[in-house]
């Protein structure tokens, strides 16, 4: 038996799609995003328009359909070009594992879809030896999410 490692068609199209958005969306402000040390939001809010933020938030919480597979091609791409902008992508959703596994329902609905959608990011701090502990959820600013111990 043998194991074919090819992307399919849709993996293949995802690729097409994440390379056309480094060069077009992130490579133009990719030196200044770096230089400023910047969060590029505009490019945020793109990327969780188009699935690309939060893609392991289940769908009954985000109402839209993800794909992991095809976030991690595209993300993959946009990084090539731009690391920290990459990394903007895939560390906007870091500390929500806290929320999505141990919040309430009514948590759930209201911090995480913002941070999927690019509206918000979430902060998470870690202390006492790399563990992190959510006791309140405070909303800072019309675009940031902290969560504070």
């Amino acid at each position: 038996m043998t194991m074919d490692f090819e992307l399919s068609n849709e993996m293949k199209n995802a690729r097409r799609y994440g390379i056309q958005v480094a060069v077009q969306e992130v490579e133009p402000v990719a030196k200044e995003a770096d230089e400023k040390e910047k969060y590029t939001l505009r490019f945020a809010r793109k990327a969780g328009a188009n699935g690309l933020i939060g893609c392991w938030i289940p769908e009954e919480i985000w109402r839209k359909r993800r794909w992991f597979s095809r976030n991690t091609i595209i993300t993959e791409q946009i990084a090539r070009v731009c690391m920290g902008i990459g990394l903007n992508i895939t560390a906007a959703t870091f500390g929500a594992e806290n929320i999505h596994y141990y919040g309430t329902r009514e948590q759930k609905e209201k911090y995480l879809p913002p941070v999927c959608a690019g509206d918000a990011y979430l902060q998470a701090p870690i202390r006492n030896r790399m563990r992190a502990r959510m006791w309140q959820v405070t909303r800072q600013g019309p675009f940031r999410m902290a969560m504070t111990m």
